[in-house]
């Protein structure tokens, strides 16, 4: 599916593009905003299968055999670029990791070059910022800036946005140059929390319950500081990801890509378990009729893991598309 092209008939508003598109989460964020999708691309064959099934569209495969000249042109390129290089949770190898995921923003980097769309819109791991005391992402600024584009980047964490999930994630907001936009204003905090408890369904046959807790350590009289993060209650075994237990009256921990090991585990009642696939869709902000497409549990924990959260998309987006406007281009127009 490498030569595959998702070209669709504009019927208004603005067209975007989705590079590592992963299960679409910049379209679901962006779409409301009067978006359309111009191309999408993915590797993994689960993201794809999961994109169709959604969206009716076949993301093209390996991005290094993506042609710019058959990608369709686009205002906005997006793009949540592979963050094993640069997460805390990988082995902390800063711009290459053993498999080259860190070259692969070149590849963002070749596709922005040769179509230059108006605007670019990045998310990754918001430790990205802070990697080799911050030469990371002065690299990724001078590559930007190389083939015509300003950044700008601000870390979110969706906890403080109204999401029931803390996941603190670094966005990239880039406009061309030529358009000489140098000010951008990210949204700010909503300060509406949502906790676990406000999400949860009855309990099914899919949830794995751990009511063994002989082995667990209880935080004595256990808080949050602030509403907005997770408050936790205790840990078991090693105490490393996904063996750590959460109060429901706060947020979830950040849902990370490794599937069963990657999920935080909560106390509903007298009971320790993890949140059912469902219930993840909800701290990630898909709906429940989100469909990914037949997978396994520990399958579809991992592309909820690798995905961006559609309402942080939605409104960095909203900002996106107001600033223009000031300088006298409207997205949707040849600027």
């Amino acid at each position: 599916m490498n030569g595959s092209v998702n070209n669709h008939r504009k019927v208004g508003g603005f067209r975007f593009s989705e590079l590592f598109a992963g299960v679409g989460g910049f379209g679901l964020g962006l779409t409301p905003l009067g978006g359309e999708c111009a191309f999408s691309c993915d590797i993994n064959p689960h993201s794809r299968m999961t994109y169709f099934a959604n969206y009716r569209q076949v993301p093209s495969g390996n991005i290094r055999l993506v042609d710019p000249k058959a990608v369709p042109k686009h205002d906005i390129l997006t793009a949540g670029f592979p963050c094993q290089p640069f997460s805390w949770a990988g082995k902390r190898q800063g711009r290459e990791d053993s498999k080259g995921r860190g070259l692969l923003f070149g590849e963002i980097v070749r596709i922005a070059a040769a179509l230059r769309p108006p605007v670019l819109f990045l998310e990754n791991v918001a430790h990205i910022l802070d990697i080799e005391d911050g030469e990371v992402v002065r690299d990724i600024r001078k590559r930007l800036r190389s083939v015509g584009y300003g950044m700008l980047v601000e870390p979110l964490d969706s906890s403080d946005y109204g999401v029931p999930q803390s996941r603190n994630r670094a966005y990239f907001v880039c406009f061309r140059r030529d358009l000489g936009i140098r000010e951008f204003e990210f949204p700010a905090p909503t300060n509406k929390p949502v906790k676990v408890a406000d999400i949860l369904e009855p309990e099914s046959s899919e949830t794995r319950k751990l009511e063994v807790m002989e082995n667990f350590r209880w935080v004595k009289n256990p808080k949050a500081e602030d509403p907005n993060r997770p408050i936790r209650l205790a840990v078991w075994n090693n105490g490393g990801q996904g063996r750590r237990v959460h109060s429901i009256e706060g947020v979830s921990p950040t849902l990370c890509a490794f599937g069963g090991r990657g999920v935080p585990s909560f106390l509903i009642g007298k009971t320790v378990r993890r949140p059912t696939v469902l219930e993840c869709k909800r701290l990630m902000g898909f709906s429940d009729s989100f469909d990914l497409f037949g997978s396994t549990r520990i399958q579809a924990l991992q592309l909820l893991g690798n995905a961006v959260i559609p309402s942080m998309v939605t409104l960095v987006g909203e900002r996106i598309l107001a600033t223009p406007r000031k300088a006298g281009w409207k997205p949707g127009e040849e600027p």
